[in-house]
């Protein structure tokens, strides 16, 4: 019986040792966000750039690229990139929730790990979008 028990909690503390090692693994600092839109059409273009202008305003000291007309990357449609801290990210994802209207937009870590950062750890608002992963993989 006691053996049971004590390895009952030697599996309690290896378990519970686990969980915070996984957690420990995925303090993320860094984030990517993509706000997509369909580059050869003018109205979603107009929306997604005066989107652009309005997260800069809101959040000026958000780290900005300037917008892609086309697919790059994993991405397969047009989008313009922000690159929060871990600080900024709680305000920048309610903006985003409340302000995309029809822009889908994907929220990921920077963990290293490409693939995961773009799917498990990845964030959706609005039509998910089929991402292109075979560039991951040279």
């Amino acid at each position: 019986m006691k053996t049971l028990l004590a390895l009952t909690l030697l599996l309690a503390v290896a378990a519970a040792t686990a969980d915070t090692l996984v957690l420990e693994e995925r303090k993320f600092t860094q984030f990517d966000v993509h706000v997509y839109f369909f580059g050869e059409n003018q109205q979603s273009k107009e929306s997604a750039l005066t989107l652009y202008a309005a997260f800069k305003a809101a959040f000026p000291d958000v780290h900005l690229n300037p917008p892609k007309f086309g697919p790059s990357g994993p991405h397969p449609i047009a989008n313009w990139e922000a690159n929060p801290t871990q600080a900024q990210m709680g305000d920048v994802i309610v903006w985003l929730m409340a302000n995309h209207g029809d822009h889908t937009v994907l929220v990921h870590p920077k963990s290293g790990h490409s693939i995961w950062d773009h799917t498990t750890g990845a964030l959706w608002f609005g039509q998910k979008l089929p991402l292109e992963f075979n560039v991951f993989h040279p």
